[in-house]
Order: C-alpha cells, then structure tokens, then sequence
C-alpha cells in the first residue's frame, strides 16, 4: 500500500513508495511498475534518478534519457511560472544541466536524447535559453519565419562583458559585447536576420550570418519596417515637421525627407505608406525600395509622387508618368505636368493633371488619361473655378470639367457681396454681368438692388405663387422649388418652368445643379433641364 506519493495535476501516472520501501508507477488503470532505478526527484513531467554514482532521467512514458553524469539538474526551475511556458516552449523542460567534473563550478546542458547542446567546457556566468514574448509572435508573416528558425534552438551565453549565440550543434553564431542592462527578445530579430541592439538612444544591427556589425547609428524612433528596410523618425517641434531616415536591407541609408505635421502621431505619420524611395545618382533620379532594388532606372532629370504609385517625370525639356512598375502611363511629351487635387473635400474629389503641351493647358484624368479640359487653352486658372482662356475667350468649368459657359472679354471675376452664380466681366472697358449658366444680366447693376422692373417681378412671382401648392425661393438663385398635387418642379422668378413637376422630391445642392427623385430612379438636372448625372440607387 503506498504510503508517500508524487502529484501533479497534469501527469499520467501515481508515484509511490510501498510500505517495503519499493518505488512504484500506477498508470490511469492503476497497473503497477516498479521503477527501474531510486528515484532521487521530480519536477515538469521528469525524474531524476540514481544509479550508484550517475544520476540520469526518466519522462512520464517511463522512458530512460540517453546519458547519465556525476551531477544532473533540471535546467528549468521556476515552478510559478510553469503553466505560463507556451506550447511551442515546452522543449525546455526536457533540457538538463550536467557536470562531469562534480567539483567544477561550470555546467554544460544536454537534451533528453543525449545530446550536448552546449558544453560543460563553457567559460559563461550565465546561460539562457530565451522565451518568446507577444511581440515576437503576433508579427507579419515574414519576420515571424525568421524568428522561428531561432525559437528553442539558440541560448544566450553571457559572461561579464560579452554575450554568445549558441546556435544547433553547440555552434557560435556570433558573439559581441553587449549593452548593459541588455535583454535578449525575439522581436529585436529582423526579416533580415539582423539582431537590434538598443542601448539608449544607439542601435547596432548585428547580423547573425556574417556576424558583422552592418549599422550604427543615433536614433530617436527606431522600427524594422515591413518592407525590409528600417526607418527612423525625429520630430523637431519648433518647426512642427517630421523627418524620415530610411536604410535598406543591408543597413546602408537611402533616403532622407522631412515633412510638416502639426502634431506628431505615429498612427498618422506622414511617411506611413512611405516603400518606394527617390535617390539621386550621378545627377539623375530613380527610385529604389528598400531591397536597393532599381525600380525607376536613374535617367530622370527630376521625380516627384503625390502618391508613392505614380510618379510624375521630367527628361529632357519633356515630361511624363510612370507607375511603380516602371510602367509609361503618360508619355514623355508634355513641356509641364502639375498634379491637383479636382474637387477636393468633396464626394467627387479626384487626381488629376495639368498639363501644358506646345503653350496650351489641358486637364487630363491622372490614371487613365481622359482629357477633362482639352489641351487647348491659353491659360486655366482654379482660384475659386475653373477658368480657362483661349485668346480672349473665357470658359468657366464647373465640378466635374463641364463647360458652363463661354464669354468674349478682356477680364472675368467674381465680386464680393454678389451670390456665388453671378460674375462680373470687362470687354472694351465696360462692365457687365453674366451667371453661371451664361445668361446675361442687367449690365451695371447689382442683381439684388431693388428697382421698379424688380418690383414689378415680385407682383408678378406673388400673383403666380397661387398656382402651387407650395412655392419655396431658393436664396441667392433666381429659382423655386414649387410643388403641386404632391409633385414638385422649379421655376424661374418669371414664373417660367424649368424643371417640370413630374418629381416626388427635389433638393438644390451646389452650382445650380438640382437632385430629382422619381420612384427609385435618382438624377441630377442643371438648370437647362438636362440630365447631368444618374445617381445610382442599390438598395431593394
């Protein structure tokens, strides 16, 4: 009858002694096997036992571990923290320390399979086998390759002031001397199988291949980047910008840049998309990554991207688009290229060119090249509009590159306190007005000034108003939105229709344009009664 056992929760087996003294396993079925050897201790799964003047060990399938020495160990002694070993980690509690010189203060390590993973012969203080922490585990998928060609098969020997890799085989990886206060961690282990040491505001990366020292720098925010290369940021508060130092794969620095920024967020950097660098070599440009690969050949005598996609060039007196790919996506053929953002803070906004060819300005659509404004104009001007001249021609655009309307004359301008659809113009040095839909007004007079022909519009609007049902003036337009027997349409001032009254609801938004919903059907009318725009509707 067993009278002293062993217990832990998660072994297979009871451990006993017998009321004879014998050492006995009883399996879940509680079969009963005599052990093979004194058992001299347990912990993790393993036993240590005594043959005479060796010690060895046993796991908890009953197996005898291939070696035995004067002194044997577990090398894992932490018990509190056991069920916090990972999975992946367990392999640690199958390593034992040995000695074979019983008198020696140095220990080597061997697995349960006999194999001296490294040497009692060692000069080290210390010998760690390194654990993974959540850094090193949730990372890309890259990295996380790399990282696991090290995990449990590499530890860290240090003595007072160098520290060695011990790799498979009891083989040296590297060695070097290590910052004080340094802590080996696998996520300081790169795509490229540098190590980062961080030693305040110095970082070395090592190289576990060549064992060679292939950086050494000052930084201030230091990061392994996810396209292979590695990057700092300095933010200079004074001047609110953010500077950006990228090195390549090899730790050889490429590109510096610096950009404005009001505050600084590392969620929001500037420099956050940032993989394709712009490098000037031998007084021409190109563009590598950060494999120093040439994406962009350096025949460019100037680069610029809006986007790091696309990447507006100069050669020669002409200029050109090229993609990412080194691909032509506008020829070299143009004396000036100028990205604008068409439209921007609205829905409609879009990248878009201008271009000058042979002294006349176009706008072209930046990916596909459709010609928004043709190449054609003297001049384009986007203060407030789109305004384009040829000759003494001016054209006003409207949101999407339309033409609203046309007019000879020398100057064409908006003045303030006047609605946004009326525009003044001088042609032979006299004044006049005209709206955004090109019709003229009054010449000389302020749209809103009050006059008997303006009075009499307004008996006439009040007389009329008893046709609808409903009749809402659009302020600053010469338009109403009028409704009658629950259909709506706009009128003039006049009291002419402009939109019929076949709609089920009408919004004015913007520019004069007007949203009209019939059914399910959904489209935008300009004031000339033409449809502009059908807005697709994909609810049921």
């Amino acid at each position: 009858m067993a009278r002293y056992t062993y217990s832990q929760n998660d072994q297979k087996f009871i451990f006993a002694h017998t009321a004879d003294e014998k050492q006995v396993f009883f399996d879940t079925d509680f079969n009963m096997y005599q052990a093979p050897y004194p058992i001299f201790s347990y912990k993790n799964k393993y036993f240590i036992y005594n043959d005479k003047d060796l010690y060895g060990a046993i796991n908890d399938r009953l197996e005898i571990a291939k070696f035995k020495y004067p002194v044997v160990d577990y090398y894992y002694q932490n018990d509190k923290e056991r069920n916090q070993v990972s999975e992946n980690q367990k392999i640690i509690f199958s390593l034992f320390k040995f000695k074979t010189d019983a008198k020696s203060d140095k220990y080597g390590i061997v697995n349960f399979d006999g194999k001296v993973l490294v040497s009692e012969d060692n000069k080290y203080d210390e010998i760690i086998f390194p654990f993974e922490s959540h850094n090193s585990v949730w990372c890309n998928k890259a990295k996380r390759d790399v990282i696991l060609e090290y995990v449990n098969k590499i530890f860290i020997c240090k003595t007072k002031d160098k520290v060695d890799i011990i790799g498979p085989e009891n083989k040296k990886i590297v060695s070097f001397i290590a910052p004080a206060n340094w802590k080996f961690d696998f996520s300081d282990i790169t795509v490229n199988h540098h190590l980062i040491l961080r030693d305040g505001n110095t970082i070395k990366l090592l190289n576990l291949k060549t064992q060679k020292i292939d950086l050494e720098t000052t930084v201030t925010k230091f990061s392994d980047d996810i396209d292979g290369g590695y990057s700092d940021r300095e933010y200079d508060y004074k001047n609110h910008s953010v500077k950006m130092i990228k090195y390549s794969k090899y730790g050889r620095l490429i590109f510096e840049d610096s950009k404005t920024v009001q505050h600084y967020d590392l969620n929001y950097d500037p420099f956050l998309q940032t993989t394709l660098f712009m490098v000037k070599r031998n007084n021409k440009y190109g563009v590598i990554d950060a494999y120093e690969s040439i994406v962009i050949p350096f025949v460019n005598d100037s680069l610029y991207t809006p986007d790091n996609i696309n990447f507006i060039a100069k050669r020669g007196t002409k200029y050109g688009v090229l993609t990412n790919k080194n691909q032509m996506l506008h020829e070299f053929v143009y004396d000036n290229i100028k990205n604008i953002d068409f439209n921007k803070g609205y829905a409609n906004q879009q990248k878009v060119l201008l271009v000058t060819k042979n002294k006349k300005k176009g706008i072209l659509d930046f990916l596909s090249g459709r010609a928004i404004i043709p190449i054609e104009q003297d001049d384009l001007n986007f203060t407030e509009v789109i305004q384009g001249r040829k000759n003494k021609t001016r054209t006003i655009y409207g949101s999407y590159g339309e033409k609203q309307f046309s007019i000879e004359c020398d100057t064409l301008y908006r003045e303030k306190n006047l609605p946004y659809w009326c525009y003044t113009f001088i042609k032979d040095g006299k004044k006049g007005r005209i709206d955004y839909y090109g019709n003229l007004i009054d010449n000389d007079r302020n749209p809103y000034e009050i006059t008997p022909a303006n009075q009499e519009n307004d008996k006439t609007k009040s007389e009329n108003n008893k046709d609808y049902d409903d009749y809402q003036i659009l302020e600053g337009t010469n338009f109403a939105i009028v409704s009658k027997e629950k259909k709506q349409g706009v009128v003039d001032l006049s009291n002419v229709i402009i939109i019929p009254l076949i709609y089920d609801d009408i919004r004015y938004i913007e520019k004069g344009y007007f949203e009209c919903k019939q059914g399910k059907k959904t489209v935008l009318r300009t004031p000339q009664n033409k449809v502009f725009y059908e807005i697709k509707n994909n609810s049921n």
